[in-house]
């Protein structure tokens, strides 16, 4: 809760957003990602760049598909996993493993 309470409270014009949906969005990111908050400094700068009042007003609108807590985490989840979970690069494949995949669909007839 400590932390919640300070992503929110520490980082940038959302000292405000002290709703139920906003808490427990950053709470639900906290728990889901513990290790994104691990990065001390990094993870209250990130919410900078976050207007967590207007994506609270996003997740009121769309009300009717998502609830407000889930949305919110939806959204955090978006714009905080680039920082703190970048995708991984995919695997270059070897020329053996092309060759069997070749094979393999040579003969499935593929």
């Amino acid at each position: 809760m400590i932390i919640t309470l300070r992503t929110i409270v520490e980082s940038s014009e959302n000292e405000r957003a002290l709703t139920a949906a906003e808490i427990q969005g950053v709470s639900d990111i906290v728990l889901a990602h513990p290790s994104w908050s691990d990065h001390g400094l990094a993870w209250i700068e990130a919410f900078d760049n976050i207007d967590l009042i207007e994506l609270a007003k996003m997740a009121k609108a769309n009300l009717k598909a998502v609830p407000k807590r889930e949305a919110m985490a939806a959204m955090l989840y978006e714009r905080l996993a680039p920082l703190f979970d970048p995708p991984r690069k995919p695997r270059k494949h070897t020329k053996a493993g092309s060759q069997a995949g070749t094979s393999r669909a040579l003969l499935s007839g593929t």
